[in-house]
């Protein structure tokens, strides 16, 4: 009878016990305190185009002005246009040749800072113009902008030191004169149009809804298909599963590029019915400029090639899958994925010197794991082994803030005067990168939420089984513990 007692009220504890844990588990607060990703304009570097220079590089001097630190998103166009924070590369050309060179160089200076794409309206360019200067023996030259699609797993910086422009080739980056050549797309490249809207969407106060496509199949030599708001695509055995996030205020689109194919059924995750209500037809072309502005500053060449490049690289056998925030009502809209290079031409005489200055913003990008903030900087020295010849490099920082880390660990050791300095005659680094912050040694920031995450695994690994057994006691052991 004890025996039963003491298994009665155990059991009665531990059902409690387990109970008022999961209880706990329910009422834990949800939030982080971790700071979003920030992605900047932080690198830089200068390239010749085509990748490879007769050009000798007999001294370079970088410096990096950085008394100016952004806030976590810029709070207006004002603010970002206010922005002072620089950095200079200096070089000392010389060509060793017997023939005059003219070099058209090309220099990386990233995409649109993320969180910073709602200050560009419609009236907006997307850089400013005046955070840059070209130079040459002290003399102001010409220079021009121009743009190219980043790769969306190379924008998200997933890193400290994570560079923002496109994967670097012989060729150089996608940039042309001309619309870019395709084996499949092409300008005239005819396009469906599936228009739908919704039945009841409004009645059920769905702002907002998941909707999901009937497997799809498409010939990848023949037809590619694009959906607005399009989230992810999954293989299964019968074809392709597209789900897109849509606004109710507006229709949904699916566009089947090349040959046509028989409009796809989709559903949405709430019983909301979708009704197939026009069907017509484009250019590719057409669809690559739907979102274009020609306010932006961007030519209307470098925006059908970086449209084109986006497709290119973000299609997986026909199902066009690129970042959710390029696909919208209003066309492909690619204005945080553009990376801004900033050309101009040079010209040596056989045997000749000149020295080049180009100045722009650099913008950081802000480290997600610190506190105080750690502010991200790089420069591409990828760029050196283009040229003939690579000389001394001295890179100097002018700051008041702490250097927390760096790729040349020498640069740690502060200069005289408020900053540091690095001389290098043989740089071994593929990039230069360094890390700036109030205190030499700032904090990690412990994301509460995977905190609250590992008990809450931990909790309930504990708790199931005690809830199972606290029950089983109390249902078998119930009249024995009346007697």
């Amino acid at each position: 009878m004890k025996k039963t007692r003491i298994l009665c009220k155990t059991g009665m504890t531990v059902g409690a016990f387990a109970i008022l844990l999961l209880c706990a588990l329910g009422v834990m607060p949800v939030f982080s305190i971790a700071i979003l990703p920030y992605a900047g304009v932080e690198s830089f570097g200068i390239y010749p185009a085509g990748g490879a220079s007769c050009l000798q590089v007999e001294q370079l001097c970088v410096t990096y002005d950085l008394q100016d630190f952004p806030e976590k998103e810029f709070e207006s166009r004002e603010s970002f246009l206010a922005y002072s924070a620089s950095v200079t590369s200096e070089y000392v050309f010389y060509n060793p040749t017997n023939q005059s060179v003219m070099q058209q160089m090309l220099v990386p200076c990233g995409a649109l800072p993320i969180g910073a794409g709602h200050l560009y309206s419609d009236q907006a360019g997307l850089v400013n113009p005046q955070a840059y200067s070209v130079t040459a023996d002290g003399q102001k030259i010409d220079y021009e902008l121009r743009y190219s699609y980043v790769y969306h797993n190379q924008r998200v910086c997933d890193g400290a030191y994570g560079l923002l422009y496109d994967a670097w080739g012989k060729t150089g980056p996608a940039l042309s004169d001309d619309l870019l050549e395709h084996q499949f797309l092409s300008p005239d490249l005819p396009v469906t149009v599936y228009t739908y809207t919704y039945d009841g969407a409004k009645q059920q106060g769905a702002e907002e809804l998941m909707v999901y496509s009937e497997p799809i199949r498409p010939d990848p030599s023949s037809c590619w298909v694009l959906a607005e708001g399009i989230s992810y695509a999954s293989r299964s055995e019968e074809g392709y599963l597209m789900a897109a996030r849509v606004s109710t205020d507006e229709v949904f689109r699916m566009y089947v590029l090349g040959a046509s194919m028989d409009a796809v059924e989709w559903k949405s995750d709430a019983g909301i019915s979708m009704t197939l209500t026009d069907t017509s037809s484009i250019t590719l072309y057409d669809l690559a400029m739907q979102h274009y502005n020609a306010q932006s500053g961007v030519s209307r060449t470098d925006w059908y090639n970086a449209v084109l490049t986006m497709l290119q690289t973000e299609t997986f056998e026909g199902i066009v899958d690129p970042p959710e925030t390029d696909m919208t009502e209003e066309g492909i809209d690619l204005t945080q994925y553009l990376q801004c290079w900033l050309t101009y031409e040079l010209t040596l005489a056989p045997g000749g010197r000149v020295t080049n200055a180009v100045s722009a913003t650099v913008i950081p990008e802000i480290s997600a794991t610190y506190t105080p903030e750690v502010y991200c900087y790089a420069y591409d020295t990828q760029s050196f082994s283009c040229w003939d010849r690579m000389g001394q490099v001295t890179v100097t920082v002018n700051t008041l803030l702490e250097i927390t880390d760096a790729t040349a660990p020498s640069i740690t050791s502060p200069a005289l005067k408020q900053g540091y300095t690095l001389t290098e005659d043989d740089y071994e680094y593929a990039c230069f990168s360094f890390a700036l912050s109030s205190t030499k040694t700032p904090g990690n920031v412990i994301n509460a939420s995977v905190i609250w995450g590992a008990v809450a695994i931990f909790a309930a690994v504990i708790a199931a089984p005690a809830l199972i057994f606290g029950v089983l006691v109390l249902l078998f052991k119930n009249k024995k513990c009346e007697k």
